[in-house]
């Protein structure tokens, strides 16, 4: 959210058009996150993990306090204002757009999860490591791309979703 707010307040970049460039911020922050945090409590019990995850989602949030201030903040001015009139309602287009998007960007997940070699390695690795391992797979390139892809979708969702609601 946090990068379609800034393309469009400095750059006056609609956040539609500046999905790219959040998908690519995304992917630097998801793969530093998982070669500084992830990758070394990936094989820690489950509360190790979770402890980590968390602590790690504070520092983030709290930079992005540090860095951006708690005002919140709401895009004027975009492609998406406006209400579109459906029968005798107002449905914002912002939220008829972010949720074609949406359901297009889970429908290319499942695809990509259930017709691809990277999704069949994503599901045997899941499903089982050391099964995986021995037919050839890498577990942490697997778990490094499934890192990847999950930031992805967040940050889908962040630009789709900064055009309805604020920024803080």
């Amino acid at each position: 959210m946090y990068t379609c707010f800034w393309m469009f307040a400095i750059f006056t970049i609609d956040p539609l058009i500046s999905i790219p460039i959040a998908i690519a911020v995304c992917v630097v922050m998801g793969y530093l996150t998982y070669q500084l945090v992830i990758r070394k409590v990936v094989d820690s019990p489950q509360l190790t993990q979770t402890m980590a995850t968390y602590a790690w989602g504070m520092v983030i949030r709290y930079a992005c306090v540090f860095a951006f201030t708690m005002n919140y903040r709401y895009l004027n001015n975009t492609m998406l204002d406006g209400t579109i009139a459906v029968g005798g309602l107002l449905i914002e287009k912002s939220k008829i757009v972010a949720a074609i998007i949406c359901v297009a960007a889970f429908a290319a997940l499942i695809l990509l999860l259930n017709r691809t070699k990277i999704g069949l390695a994503m599901r045997a690795t899941s499903q089982d490591r050391t099964a995986s391992a021995l037919m050839g797979m890498n577990s942490r390139k697997v778990f490094t791309l499934a890192f990847i892809l999950g930031c992805c979708c967040v940050a889908v969702a962040g630009a789709v979703l900064v055009n309805g609601y604020y920024v803080y």
